[in-house]
Parts: structure tokens; C-alpha cells; sequence
């Protein structure tokens, strides 16, 4: 199964309707795009001040189902190297009411940090990622 990371719904993070507001949807992606880079070994590309960082070219999210103050998320993560981009796919899992209550994909590209340039991902990075088994289907089967 993919890597996954939880998350609670705090308050802050609702609307006046009581939901969780879509802007949030793409920040609980981040964390767990983060947790996953971490879980992969592969957390150098992430952190500020290094040679490369990531630059988010795109980012997506299908709503289907609600979330609301104190839910528990289940946020699956997997992710690819296409030519010289990293794509990556989420689906969030509601436990308490079994079901996705959304699903989206970024694209981002390496950059060096000092110009912003695009590069190429390390060899190794992108076997790291080769190594990380993808789901037949998405969202992954929920056993």
C-alpha cells in the first residue's frame, strides 16, 4: 500500500460552514508530500538553504466528501519521476465514515536554490523513488 500520513482536523482550519476550507486540502497534501520525501530518505531536497529545492509547477484537488473539525485524515502519498518533473498523487481517507473525501496531484520540478534554474534529479533519488511499489489503482484499495 502507499505511504500514508494522519492528520486532525483543527478548528482553524474549518469555515463559517463548519468544514474544512479547500485551501486546506492542498496544505494537508503538503504535509504529507513532506512526511513522505522524509519516509522516502529523501528529505535533502526539502530543506531550506540547500543546493535544490522544489518548485510547485501544478497542484489539484477533486472534493467529494466534506471533512469537519476534529476528523482524522488518512493521507496516501505516491510519487514518480516523469522526464524531468515529480509527480505525485494523493487521496484523503475520512475513517470514522469510510470514504475519500478527496483526491489530488502536484507536479513539481527541481530547481537549483541559488538561481531557481531547473536540474535533473539525482540517480539516486529517482531509484529511491523506482524502490516505492505504486498502487494499481487510485485511490489504493482500503482492506
Amino acid at each position: 500500500m502507499s505511504y500514508s500520513y494522519r492528520h486532525r482536523v483543527a478548528f482553524f482550519e474549518t469555515d463559517a460552514m463548519g468544514v474544512v476550507h479547500h485551501s486546506n486540502y492542498i496544505r494537508f497534501m503538503e504535509l504529507a508530500r513532506v512526511d513522505w520525501l522524509r519516509g522516502v530518505g529523501v528529505m535533502d531536497l526539502h530543506i531550506p538553504h540547500g543546493d535544490h529545492v522544489l518548485g510547485v509547477l501544478n497542484a489539484s484537488v477533486e472534493f467529494k466528501k466534506p471533512c469537519r473539525f476534529d476528523d482524522e485524515i488518512e493521507i496516501f502519498v505516491e510519487g514518480r519521476i516523469k522526464g524531468a518533473r515529480l509527480w505525485i498523487r494523493y487521496a484523503i481517507w475520512l475513517e470514522k465514515v469510510g470514504v475519500w473525501v478527496a483526491t489530488g496531484e502536484t507536479e513539481l520540478a527541481l530547481l537549483t536554490a541559488d538561481r531557481l534554474q531547473p536540474t535533473r534529479f539525482s540517480r539516486d533519488f529517482v531509484s529511491r523513488l523506482e524502490a516505492t511499489p505504486l498502487s494499481q489503482h487510485w485511490p489504493p484499495a482500503r482492506d
